[in-house]
């Protein structure tokens, strides 16, 4: 699989779970996606990977089911969903 369509999967599993309401199930998916980036950062740095879309959509998601989610107007979350949802349709 090429890395634009391993990114494309990634990011609509991101915006799949978030309609997820099993914190293990998510917890698992999110390793499993952060595996995934690590491989392909091209050591981009820990900066690269925690800012990542796919990262703060996860974080946000685990969140919610923690009971801990700001629901302020966070421009870097709805930025990242934005993001998520062009990297789906490319």
């Amino acid at each position: 699989m090429e890395e634009k369509d391993t990114i494309r999967e990634l990011a609509r599993e991101a915006l799949q779970v978030q309609s997820a309401c099993n914190p293990s199930g998510v917890l698992r998916s999110w390793m499993r996606a952060m595996t995934t980036l690590q491989s392909l950062s091209s050591n981009s740095g820990t900066t690269w990977l925690r800012q990542h879309p796919v990262m703060v959509a996860y974080a946000d998601k685990m969140a919610s089911l923690c009971g801990v989610q700001s629901l302020s107007s966070d421009s870097a979350i709805w930025s990242a969903f934005k993001q998520l949802e062009q990297m789906v349709s490319e």
